[in-house]
């Protein structure tokens, strides 16, 4: 049952519902995260829910300059460097080399990704992360950085090289 599903530890909930009755579902969820995961002939939606307890760490960790080997990242400015060259970032590229600076050696799935660089309300594909990913490898690299820093985990995702 939905009380079950607010109650229990860890939990993740598919729903299928009308795009009209999409509000109401957020409501009743209360603190769930909800995902519109695929859009069906503009009129159903497939959805899932998150426990607000599962959100991501990486949102409450204090904004400090992250840094690994060469990269730089200062959240409060909005500047990237590799060594002392700027990075000319998209908001999206921005936010995904933050997310890995933030925990090096982590390996992030894509749905992950996902939720943490886009959002959880947001239609987009797997595919869109992998796109990002390989744009953020090609600036890594014209700025003198090593592109192989961000390591692909097939069938996984990706992480941050550690060390």
């Amino acid at each position: 049952t939905l009380a079950d599903f607010m109650n229990g530890p860890g939990q993740r909930k598919w729903f299928l519902v009308e795009q009209s009755r999409l509000n109401g579902l957020r409501q009743a969820l209360g603190g769930a995260r909800l995902k519109v995961v695929e859009s069906r002939n503009n009129k159903f939606v497939l959805a899932v829910a998150e426990r607000a307890e599962e959100k991501s760490t990486i949102e409450a960790q204090p904004e400090k300059p992250l840094r690994a080997g060469l990269l730089s990242l200062d959240t409060r400015t909005r500047k990237a460097c590799v060594g002392q060259r700027e990075l000319a970032l998209s908001r999206t590229e921005f936010n995904l080399l933050a997310l890995f600076l933030r925990s090096p050696g982590r390996v992030f799935e894509r749905s992950q990704i996902l939720d943490a660089v886009w959002g959880s309300d947001v239609v987009v594909g797997d595919r869109t992360v992998d796109v990002h990913v390989k744009a953020l490898r090609r600036k890594l690299e014209e700025a003198g950085g090593d592109a192989r820093v961000l390591e692909t985990v097939r069938g996984v995702g990706y992480r941050l090289r550690d060390g």
